[in-house]
């Protein structure tokens, strides 16, 4: 059996290197493709949560908040799967903060 070349087995390591890196890069993509469909069913949710939530409380959750943190998310990973430039950079940050109370009536 003739030995391989140096060459040889460095480009044979290489190429399968490659190839699994492809085979996990598609992977990643299903599995965030999965997370935007689990983002747009909780935005839904949220959506409903708020068309029902007593406004009245003194404390309430702020659903408009977090759907705007679940849409800059979602717009996060379409610009990964979908990148315009080398890597996507956002340098705002999530609101976080998701607790609201009524809006006081002020006096006449």
């Amino acid at each position: 059996m003739p030995a391989l070349k140096p060459r040889t087995v460095l480009l044979s390591l290489v190429a399968m290197a490659s190839l699994n890196a492809m085979a996990y890069a598609g992977v990643e993509r299903a599995e965030l493709d999965l997370i935007i469909q689990q983002i747009r069913a909780i935005n839904q949710i949220a959506q409903r949560a708020d068309q029902s939530s007593n406004s009245t409380a003194r404390y309430r959750f702020d659903y408009p908040k977090f759907r705007h943190d679940l849409q800059r998310i979602e717009a996060g990973l379409q610009d990964y799967l979908s990148p315009r430039r080398a890597q996507p950079v956002d340098p705002t940050e999530l609101i976080g903060d998701y607790a609201a109370e009524p809006a006081r009536e002020s006096p006449p």
